[in-house]
């Protein structure tokens, strides 16, 4: 099971390389604290919010950004599938090893990816009604996006305990996890620069975690 998530890692990781190439890198402005669009789309609180983000220098700047974000929204369907997958490979590659803690993680490796396709329609629908109203997707969105990261992290905190007594290379992957688990938490309340640490800490951890997969399975094999 290392082998297939240490693959299903690397794939995760080339689709997320894609996709930050197709979401844009910069839109209106965006809550205190927060520098990527996407994370800040997601965690909007409000019709404000998501309007100021998406005011630029006229319709041109709106049409760019709604369509840069669609197409991000679209091609994340390949991508959550792809983690999803990796969350429940590398989850029961632990619990192969004898962790108990992973088999949390084991059982709900699918919930973050459903969330996240529950999610993408909503934020589909907002921008599709961008000066209009879209009280009702927002609403869901906020239940649809904390769902999928705080189940990000208790699947990380599950991993914490078997990885950290396996090595230096476990010991940091645990640390990230459980830089993340706090940074999510954290994000839960204040948004900001936490909600960017959350975003990091998931794409360290998903490397870390494929890292320590290929090599796990390469002393498997010996």
């Amino acid at each position: 099971m290392f082998r297939i998530a240490a693959w299903l890692g690397v794939a995760t990781t080339l689709v997320g390389l894609f996709l930050m190439s197709v979401f844009p890198r910069e839109i209106g402005p965006l809550p205190a604290g927060m520098r990527t669009p996407i994370i800040a789309f997601e965690l909007a609180r409000s019709r404000d919010e998501v309007e100021t983000m998406f005011r630029g220098q006229g319709d041109y700047d709106r049409d760019v950004w709604t369509r840069a974000m669609d197409a991000g929204n679209t091609y994340d369907y390949l991508f959550l599938v792809l983690y999803g997958l990796f969350f429940m490979a590398f989850s029961r590659g632990l619990m192969d090893a004898g962790s108990k803690s992973a088999r949390v993680g084991r059982a709900i490796a699918s919930l973050p990816s459903a969330m996240d396709a529950l999610e993408n329609l909503q934020l589909l629908a907002i921008t599709k009604a961008l000066g209009g109203e879209y009280g009702e997707a927002l609403g869901r969105l906020a239940w649809l996006t904390w769902a999928k990261w705080l189940g990000i992290a208790v699947i990380f905190a599950s991993w914490i305990p078997a990885l950290w007594s396996r090595g230096t290379l476990g010991r940091i992957t645990a640390a990230l996890a459980l830089l993340t688990v706090i940074s999510t938490v954290t994000a839960f309340f204040v948004r900001g620069v936490a909600a960017e640490l959350m975003g990091l800490g998931v794409a360290l951890t998903v490397l870390g975690a494929l890292t320590f997969a290929f090599v796990s399975s390469r002393q498997l094999r010996r």
